[in-house]
């Protein structure tokens, strides 16, 4: 399995959070402040798992809906498939998390 890694600040929260790139189905962002992020559940209804995250940028970087879905993508690209280190996602990070599921 290969993952990827965001950087977190939220309260009372571990300072990473890891997401499982192998069962990523669909992303997307609605604005510079939001990215959704469906993965596959494993149920037998069919649903998947839509993670919210609420970014802000980090180190003076801007985020705009098309840049935050590419940095994902670029970082799931150097993550390869063989187990190794988890990369992490460049210029951002999570702020809140919102967990929920969805018919697919």
């Amino acid at each position: 399995m290969a993952y990827i890694k965001f950087a977190r600040n939220q309260t009372n929260e571990a300072a990473e959070m890891l997401v499982n790139v192998d069962s990523i189905l669909t992303m997307n962002s609605s604005g510079a402040t939001n990215l959704v992020i469906k993965t596959t559940s494993y149920s037998k209804d069919e649903e998947t798992i839509a993670y919210t995250l609420q970014v802000a940028a980090t180190g003076g970087a801007t985020l705009t809906r098309p840049n935050i879905v590419q940095k994902v993508i670029d970082t799931i690209e150097k993550s390869g498939y063989d187990g190794g280190p988890a990369p992490m996602v460049p210029d951002m990070e999570v702020q809140l998390v919102t967990i929920s599921s969805e018919a697919l």
